[in-house]
């Protein structure tokens, strides 16, 4: 699943919020700092660019003991995700700040 848009009930109210979703639990990720994201690789080159977005502990042991077929899984926070994202697309993070607090305030 990765990546969705949901209705989510903010301070201000329902908005369309992107959200991360387990890909073992299929829950939403609500915590950056208990979960992660895997790709698989061998040999230390990629081999396949699809992502996992997973819960930290039960989820991510799970996932890993269900797809431990050929190379390995390497492993990133997902608090980490935003922001190499966002600079792999030149985002100006000042500029960009004061955009989404306005957005958000409408």
């Amino acid at each position: 699943m990765g990546i969705e848009i949901r209705e989510v009930d903010t301070d201000i109210g329902i908005l369309s919020c992107p959200v991360f979703i387990c890909d073992q639990c299929q829950q939403v990720i609500t915590d950056g700092d208990w979960a992660l994201y895997q790709w698989k690789t061998l040999d230390g080159h990629i081999i396949d660019g699809s992502l996992a977005f997973l819960h930290k502990g039960d989820c991510n042991d799970a996932w890993d003991d269900a797809h431990n077929d050929m190379g390995s899984w390497s492993t990133m926070e997902l608090s980490y995700f935003p922001i190499y994202l966002g600079n792999n697309i030149g985002v100006d993070w000042n500029d960009n700040a004061k955009g989404a607090a306005n957005m958000a305030a409408l």
